[in-house]
């Protein structure tokens, strides 16, 4: 098994924190005593799957073929939120903000990039073979990440908390491999 670091962006730690708050802590100190290998960001967690290394990963972003599939259980919850965009009143470059938002959600992007492993978040572009559409799940909440992150002083506590389980998290961000971005160890 390879695992995205749990405490490492937050994403990933909404993840964990419905599998805590279903299970329990003990649940977690059991997986940990497993020694999965931890990785620095999701696409990471799904490479492992997609090359064959690993057989399973949880708290995945990027698709796991052709050695992996996505499971959903028709019972137990599973996470799903729609990627959020924002141009600040005061970005230096707007326009070329506006621009990536355009073309990130434009038709052909979201057919041929996006649709090809997850939902989109157009309601003109299919899911992705083998998925029904987002919305006839009823055990997944597209809102609640958003719900979760707004509480910043809860989201970084649950962080912590979880990083006495697993650790500090190691190695660089591949999304960040220069440590300029954010929570990068050593980087401040």
């Amino acid at each position: 098994m390879d695992f995205t670091y749990p405490n490492d962006d937050d994403a990933v730690p909404f993840g964990y924190k419905q599998l805590v708050d279903k299970y329990g802590w003990n649940y977690l100190a059991k997986l940990v005593k497993q020694n999965p290998k931890l990785i620095r960001g999701v696409p990471g967690s799904a490479a492992g799957v997609a090359s064959g290394d690993y057989l399973a990963s949880i708290a995945v972003g990027g698709d796991a073929r052709p050695n992996g599939t996505q499971v959903f259980s028709n019972s137990e919850r599973f996470n799903s939120w729609a990627q959020r965009g924002a141009i600040f009143k005061n970005a230096p470059h707007k326009a070329g903000a506006k621009l990536f938002l355009s073309w990130l959600d434009s038709q052909a992007v979201q057919k041929n990039a996006i649709a090809t492993w997850t939902w989109s978040v157009r309601k003109d572009v299919a899911p992705p073979t083998g998925l029904k559409p987002l919305a006839s799940y009823k055990n997944t909440d597209p809102d609640a990440f958003a719900k979760f992150m707004s509480n910043r002083a809860a989201v970084e506590r649950f962080r912590s908390q979880v990083e006495l389980c697993f650790g500090q998290v190691k190695g660089a961000d591949p999304g960040d491999p220069d440590g300029t971005l954010g929570r990068t160890p050593g980087a401040f």
